[in-house]
């Protein structure tokens, strides 16, 4: 009904020619109002497994044991450590008020430790636990990951592991994958 108001007076005040560009204008502004603007998936995938690497819950319910990898599956998080660790997680999207854009807004809503994590690693003597040391690695490589974007062929990261003894394998939902050399922590 508003729109048959709209049209006609745009076609009455001007002719057609005129309401036409009116009419042209106002779809154009529409448009604007409804506009999403997401991250590049590479990008998005990123933020996320920096989240995931970051929150402090993870740390705790990693006991000292080597994290091996760290997957996502829509909302769900599957983190895997060494003796049969597992810890299970999910991503939470945030709404985001109505017409405001940009990349999604999400929160990691749930750790919880599956089986495995139980019992502690024993702290070596040396200054840094190794379980610290892998921890820094993942998120080192995280940080990096919008360099690998033309290797990803712009895909979504749905898994980041240990592949053989020194390098990370990146699998994306595209079936693509990327083996990255394991470099010192640090670097």
């Amino acid at each position: 009904m508003k729109v048959n108001l709209i049209v006609k007076k745009c076609l009455v005040r001007g002719g057609v020619f005129l309401g036409l560009l009116q009419l042209g204008f106002l779809a154009h502004s529409m448009m604007n109002i409804f506009a999403f603007a997401a991250l590049a998936p590479v990008y998005e995938s990123q933020r996320e497994y920096e989240a995931i690497l970051t929150d402090p819950r993870l740390r705790e319910s990693l006991n000292g044991h080597l994290l091996t990898s760290v997957s996502q599956n829509g909302e769900t998080i599957l983190i895997v450590a060494e003796n049969d660790c597992v810890i299970r997680g999910l991503i939470r999207t945030i709404p985001r008020s109505r017409g405001w854009v940009g990349p999604r807004n999400f929160e990691i809503a749930v750790l919880r430790v599956d089986t495995g994590c139980e019992n502690e690693v024993a702290v070596p003597t040396f200054s840094e636990h190794p379980s610290e040391t892998r921890l820094r690695d993942f998120r080192n490589l995280v940080g990096r990951l919008g360099s690998f974007s033309a290797d990803l062929k712009m895909a979504w990261v749905q898994k980041i592991e240990i592949f053989g003894a020194d390098q990370f394998r990146i699998s994306t939902n595209a079936e693509h994958w990327l083996d990255i050399p394991l470099s010192p922590s640090g670097s």
